[in-house]
């Protein structure tokens, strides 16, 4: 059994564009304990800037159907460079690291990461 799932920025980017894969990403984050790591966070507020729009009421709203962003500290650091895919972004060893220290699922676009064995559960959503 997981505690939940940790949402990569693809999922939330996939769901804020309206892309294959947003129903099931809204259906996570209304039935589920959702998470999301800040470093992910940034990825997605990147590109809401780059679009002209304002980052806090997204985030509000994902966070009012239940999605929890939690902080990088010292300890995900270290467990996020542990991680030996060097094709993999530090966006993407950050939410496989937060998944794995939670024991939750890691939600996903990114095929890419069903090529590593890490001892986390990946979900893609398409």
């Amino acid at each position: 059994m997981s505690n939940g799932y940790v949402v990569d920025a693809s999922a939330i980017l996939a769901l804020l564009n309206d892309e294959t894969g947003a129903d099931r990403v809204q259906s996570v984050l209304e039935n589920a304990t959702c998470f999301m790591s800040v470093v992910n966070w940034s990825e997605v507020a990147r590109k809401l800037i780059s679009k002209g729009q304002v980052v806090e009421p997204v985030a509000e709203s994902l966070q009012a159907v239940g999605l929890e962003f939690k902080s990088f500290d010292y300890s995900l650091a270290v467990a996020t460079a542990q991680i030996e895919a060097p094709s993999l972004s530090l966006g993407d060893r950050a939410c496989l690291s937060l998944a794995a220290t939670l024991g939750a699922i890691a939600l996903s676009a990114d095929r890419i990461w069903l090529t590593f064995d890490i001892g986390v559960t990946v979900e893609l959503i398409r």
